[in-house]
């Protein structure tokens, strides 16, 4: 028991006749206040008086923790040791005695709300009778029986619902077990806690949610409430202009994202559809690449991947146009593209105000080539408020992912670093295919076909 000056050491009596049972302690330093009780949790606790904080501590209890005292959430109820209040009724039921539930009484458990459609439990028909909810990671609840299912689980389930007064089963490598009546003792574990195991509670159908959709399976998306990019650049919206550090932040964090789906996943992504509609902006205007429906997977030992021209006229790379196999480069000749009408606030192929140009990519080449002032391609509604040199850095960049040659552009990685400032970019050239959309005044289909004869000629 320890040595008599220790503050907490104690010695006890225990007598058990015919006549009585008790038990009576007593500790060795009479200045230490302390008490045996059993509280209504069924809990026998040994408490000690601090006088600082002023309250009583636990300082042993039997069993030790709360769910393990038994039958403490009543029948059909489920005990999980770090949730307040412990107690939860199972799916499918409530509290038998709401009164005394929520005064923290659970030993009258919780009731069914829905009977069991106990009938014809053919395989044919089990889908129009009961059905399983699965709880996992749990203490099986007590007094099982064991049951033979040398078949495997779904002999194990049937012979519950052959059996109407079996409420749930458990089939894993210890065998089929099943309950007949109430469930007690049941016990939820933590997600760190691997011991657990498999229940299934046996419920009427009709408290499973509906399905009419089938075995429909549908994409879910974030909302995003700032809807997609063109619809601020392209459309007057009175007091909605993106401001000129928005707009950077959406290239680089388009970029980001397609550095992502080029570099970082398994298969190299190709979008394949680059272009402002499907550029998605979320409440604080962060950008997602949005649309994948003309996708291509290609994996890491491959470079190239033959695809049909389905992508959006304008921001085709030349080497598909001409019906070369295509590598993520084409993404990245679209997201240049797609920087010109970021900077300008106009679609590339509109005639401009002065009607000094139609394509504003060549245009805005030039400037670039030439060391122009790159404050002539910014959007006039931002009134040249934009970073100059965030405007001459990214005004190159889209240059350089739009050049002819595949090998001549840029890594979405590398974007995504001189966008940061982590890398310089040099002076790019003028893209000598872009030149086709000058050279012909006969409208974008004819255009289209001289660019396709010029990319033929290139790769040829």
């Amino acid at each position: 028991m320890g040595s008599p000056n220790s503050p907490l050491v104690y010695n006890f009596t225990y007598v058990d006749n015919e006549n009585e049972t008790y038990f009576t302690y007593w500790v060795y330093n009479p200045s230490i206040i302390t008490r045996f009780i059993m509280d209504v949790s069924g809990q026998i606790k040994k408490m000690t008086w601090l006088e600082n904080p002023g309250q009583w501590i636990v300082f042993w209890s039997k069993p030790r923790e709360q769910c393990e005292v038994y039958a403490f959430c009543g029948p059909f109820g489920t005990c999980n040791q770090i949730t307040q209040p412990f107690c939860t009724c199972l799916n499918g039921f409530s509290p038998k005695f709401p009164v005394d539930w929520n005064l923290s009484d659970y030993s009258g458990g919780c009731a069914r709300e829905t009977e069991l459609q106990c009938g014809n439990t053919s395989v044919a028909n089990q889908k129009s009778t009961d059905k399983f909810y699965v709880y996992s990671n749990v203490v099986l609840p007590v007094n099982s029986l064991s049951v033979n299912a040398s078949s495997g689980a779904s002999e194990c389930e049937y012979s519950c619902l052959n059996n109407c007064t079996c409420t749930a089963y458990s089939y894993d490598s210890h065998g089929c077990l099943i309950w007949i009546g109430e469930l007690v003792n049941l016990r939820q574990l933590s997600s760190n806690d691997g011991s657990g195991r498999t229940l299934h509670l046996r419920l009427a159908a009709s408290e499973f949610p509906k399905n009419p959709k089938g075995n429909h399976k549908l994409l879910v998306y974030d909302f995003m409430s700032n809807g997609s990019l063109d619809s601020h650049l392209f459309r007057d919206k009175e007091g909605q202009v993106l401001d000129w550090k928005m707009r950077y932040e959406i290239a680089l964090g388009t970029a980001r994202g397609l550095t992502y789906l080029h570099e970082k996943c398994r298969d190299c992504i190709i979008h394949c559809d680059i272009k402002p509609e499907n550029i998605l902006l979320d409440a604080e205007f962060c950008p997602k690449v949005a649309d994948f429906g003309l996708a291509k997977l290609i994996g890491r030992e491959f470079s190239r991947a033959l695809t049909t021209m389905r992508g959006t006229i304008g921001y085709l790379a030349p080497e598909w146009i001409s019906g070369v196999a295509i590598t993520a480069k084409a993404d990245v000749y679209s997201y240049g593209m797609m920087l010109f009408e970021l900077v300008s606030g106009r679609r590339n192929s509109s005639e401009s105000q002065d009607k000094k140009f139609k394509f504003f990519p060549i245009w805005a080449a030039s400037v670039v080539a030439e060391g122009g002032n790159v404050f002539n391609l910014l959007d006039h509604r931002l009134e040249n408020n934009a970073h100059e040199e965030e405007l001459r850095r990214i005004a190159r960049v889209a240059c350089w992912c739009v050049q002819d040659a595949e090998n001549h552009r840029p890594t979405m990685g590398q974007v995504v670093q001189i966008l940061e400032g982590v890398l310089e970019v040099n002076l790019p050239q003028v893209p000598r295919l872009l030149q086709a959309f000058t050279d012909s005044s006969s409208g974008q289909s004819s255009n289209l076909c001289l660019l396709s004869q010029r990319a033929g000629s290139e790769t040829s």
